[in-house]
């Protein structure tokens, strides 16, 4: 498969998933919330902060392009280093290598875990809900931010490069072209700590704190979907999850302390109007 086509059906099936989740908000049709998050999305408020987390997964991308380069300049890898404490850890996790489990888990890793946060992303837009969602923007952009230094000064190659012969790539069980393709959003040596992890453990509390209860269970059921599929599959190490879930501890609480007042796009009552109130 080469990168287009995987981008074209990656896109394809994350609409859908999109669609999927928004019905489970149970706030009215998910075409609806979605064509109304989309259009909200064209207001100053919300437009500002979207452009700024699309500049960050930009800035991602750029930094995955030039990671190989700029490791070897460094001339870092703490890879022995985690296998030396961790070892094969996760091993048993993949001895239930069972092809519809691991292309459940595949979807999920590749899919899913994006498309919580467009779909929490559109929801919160549809309901106007600009506190929480400059929440959610926030946590991406947090997450990323505490992650990045990691990525760059503590490169640790994936756990089946790491600990070839012990931990398997089980992704390539359903064709090896499916990792080639996602490698131009995913260094090979960008393990530690796991973005998955953090981001879908913020996404899930962030929906409990700002979203209908449907819809949070089954953003949390997906995120820890995700963030097992990242141990099963051979990913990323139990230490990569660990650090993982401590990002995402601190940038929840960054968030909760940084909450804002709503923004309401009723137009102010006039001055005639203000005094009519008052009468």
């Amino acid at each position: 498969m080469t990168t287009a086509a995987f981008t074209v059906v990656q896109y394809a099936a994350g609409a859908v998933t999109v669609l999927i989740l928004l019905r489970t908000a149970k706030c009215g049709s998910p075409f609806a919330l979605a064509r109304d998050g989309l259009r909200r999305l064209l207001e100053p408020a919300y437009r500002r902060w979207f452009l700024l987390a699309t500049a960050v997964m930009t800035f991602n991308l750029i930094e995955t392009a030039f990671d190989d380069a700029l490791t070897a300049r460094l001339g870092l890898d703490f890879t022995g280093w985690l296998w030396r404490w961790e070892g094969a850890l996760i091993a048993p996790l993949q001895r239930a290598d069972w092809p519809p489990l691991i292309a459940v888990l595949t979807f999920f890793y590749i899919v899913v875990f994006p498309m919580l946060i467009v779909a929490s992303m559109l929801l919160h837009a549809a309901r106007n809900d600009f506190r929480a969602y400059r929440g959610l923007l926030l946590g991406l952009v947090f997450n990323y931010v505490l992650v990045l230094p990691f990525l760059i000064f503590f490169p640790v190659r994936e756990a089946w490069s790491g600990a070839s012969g012990h931990i398997t790539l089980l992704i390539d069980r359903l064709g090896p072209s499916i990792m080639h393709a996602y490698r131009a959003t995913s260094a090979l040596d960008n393990s530690f700590p796991s973005f998955h992890t953090s981001m879908a453990a913020t996404t899930a509390f962030l929906a409990w704190r700002n979203c209908p209860q449907p819809f949070a269970w089954v953003v949390s059921v997906s995120a820890s979907l995700v963030v097992f599929s990242t141990l099963y599959l051979g990913i990323h190490w139990a230490c990569d999850v660990a650090a993982g879930l401590l990002v995402a501890a601190a940038v929840c609480a960054i968030v909760d302390r940084r909450r804002c007042p709503q923004i309401s796009t009723t137009p102010a009552p006039s001055a005639a109007n203000r005094e009519l109130l008052r009468r």
